[in-house]
C-alpha cells in the first residue's frame, strides 16, 4: 500500500549503495535543479522504505536540506523490507538517468541480473520460487534494447584504468564496447601503457594506438630484438652499479675534502715555518757576512800590526832613511810612499766612524 505523507528530513537515510551505480548531478543543472525546487517546492515525492531509506529521490533530499527545508513529501512502500528487494527497486527506479556514468550503467545491468538470478537465454527462479524474466524480459523492463544492455554491460569487464577513463570522460563509451572490449587481455594492458591519457581521445585515435600495437605482435622475434633486451638488461644493470658506486664514491669525497682541509692547514703551518726558516737562514747568512768581516778587518790589523812591527820600526833605524839627504830621488820615492799610507789610514778612520760618503 503506497501512503503519500510528508517527512522530516532529519530522519530520511540515503541508501547505502547509491553511489556505487549513480552520480551526483553537479554544476549548472544542479544549481537549475535546486532552484526549481526552492521556487516550485518538490512536486514529485521521494520513494522510501518503512525504515526511511530512500530509495529514490537523492537528490531531491540534498537540495531540500541545503534550501533548509524541514519537511519533504514521501511515498513509503511498505512491501521494501527485504534489503535485494530494496535495491532492485533502487536501480529500476534511478535506471535512464541521462548523466550517469556509463561504466556505473554497466554496474547497474550486471547487478540487476544478479538480483534477479537471470543467466543468459533461459530463466532462473528466485529464492521466493516466482519464475523470474529472462535478460530479455529485464530489458525490456528497463526500456533498452538486448543489445544495449550487452554493449554497456561489456564495460565492466575491461580492466579497471579503461573503466577510468571511460568515467572521466577521456575515452568515449562507444569506444569502450566497439574496441575496447574486442581487445586481448593483453593487448588492453599493453593499450594502458602507451595512451597519452592527458587528452580526449576519438575512437580513431584509440584505433591508431591498437594498430601499432598489433603491427609489433606481427612481427615475429629477431636475434636483433633478443641482443636488444639483453643489452637494455645489461645498461640497467651497469646503471644500478654504477649508481652504487657514485654513492661510494660520494662517501670518500667527502672524507677527501675533511683530509684535504687538514692537509691544507697542515701546509699553511709548513709555509709559514718555511718562511721563518728562510728568515732566520737571511739573518744567519748577514751575520756570517759580518763576522766575515770583522775577521776579515782583525786580520788586517793584525798584518798592519805585524808590518809596522817587524818592517816599518825597522827602517826607521835603517842607514838607507839616513842617506836619503844625500839622495832627492829616494827622498821623494819614500813621500809618496808616506802619503799614500797617511790616505789609507784617513779612508780607514772615515770607514770605522760610518763617513761612507766621505769615500771617494
Amino acid at each position: 500500500m503506497k501512503e503519500l505523507i510528508n517527512i522530516s528530513v532529519d530522519v530520511l537515510r540515503v541508501h547505502p549503495r547509491n553511489a556505487e551505480f549513480f552520480d551526483d548531478i553537479s554544476g549548472e543543472e544542479y544549481e537549475r535543479f535546486k532552484k526549481s525546487i526552492g521556487e516550485d517546492g518538490i512536486l514529485s515525492p521521494l520513494l522510501v522504505s518503512p525504515d526511511m531509506m530512500v530509495i529514490s529521490g537523492h537528490q531531491r533530499l540534498k537540495a531540500a536540506k541545503e534550501l533548509g527545508i524541514k519537511l519533504v513529501p514521501v511515498i513509503i512502500r511498505e512491501d521494501l523490507v527485504d534489503e535485494d528487494d530494496k535495491l532492485k527497486k533502487l536501480l529500476v527506479a534511478n535506471f535512464g538517468r541521462s548523466k550517469n556514468d556509463p561504466v556505473k550503467q554497466g554496474k547497474i545491468y550486471k547487478e540487476y541480473e544478479s538480483l534477479c538470478g537471470v543467466s543468459v537465454g533461459r530463466p532462473n527462479k528466485l529464492a521466493h520460487n516466482a519464475l523470474i524474466i529472462t535478460q530479455d524480459d529485464i530489458a525490456e523492463e528497463l526500456g533498452i534494447s538486448v543489445a544495449q544492455l550487452k554493449r554497456v554491460k561489456s564495460l565492466v569487464n575491461l580492466p579497471q584504468e579503461l573503466q577510468d577513463l571511460i568515467s572521466d570522460g577521456k575515452i568515449t563509451a562507444t569506444t569502450g564496447y566497439k574496441l575496447l572490449t574486442r581487445l586481448s587481455e593483453e593487448e588492453q594492458q599493453q593499450l594502458i601503457e602507451s595512451l597519452d591519457v592527458t587528452k580526449k581521445l576519438t575512437q580513431r585515435e584509440v584505433q591508431e594506438y591498437v594498430d601499432r600495437i598489433r603491427e609489433l605482435e606481427s612481427k615475429p622475434p629477431t636475434i636483433v630484438d633478443k641482443t636488444d633486451y639483453t643489452m637494455i638488461n645489461k645498461l640497467k644493470s651497469d646503471k644500478e652499479d654504477l649508481e652504487s658506486k657514485i654513492k661510494f664514491l660520494k662517501k670518500d669525497k667527502d672524507i677527501l675534502e675533511r683530509r684535504v682541509e687538514l692537509n691544507q692547514q697542515d701546509s699553511d703551518k709548513y709555509n709559514e715555518l718555511k718562511n721563518g726558516i728562510k728568515q732566520l737562514q737571511t739573518q744567519k747568512n748577514s751575520l756570517a757576512k759580518e763576522i766575515e768581516s770583522a775577521l776579515s778587518i782583525s786580520g788586517l790589523v793584525v798584518e798592519i800590526e805585524r808590518l809596522i812591527k817587524d818592517k816599518l820600526a825597522p827602517i826607521k833605524y835603517s842607514k838607507a832613511i839616513q842617506d836619503l839627504s844625500d839622495n832627492e830621488i829616494l827622498r821623494n820615492n819614500l813621500k809618496e810612499i808616506v802619503n799614500r799610507v797617511d790616505g789609507w789610514c784617513d779612508e780607514m778612520y772615515k770607514l770605522i766612524n760610518n763617513n761612507w760618503e766621505d769615500i771617494q
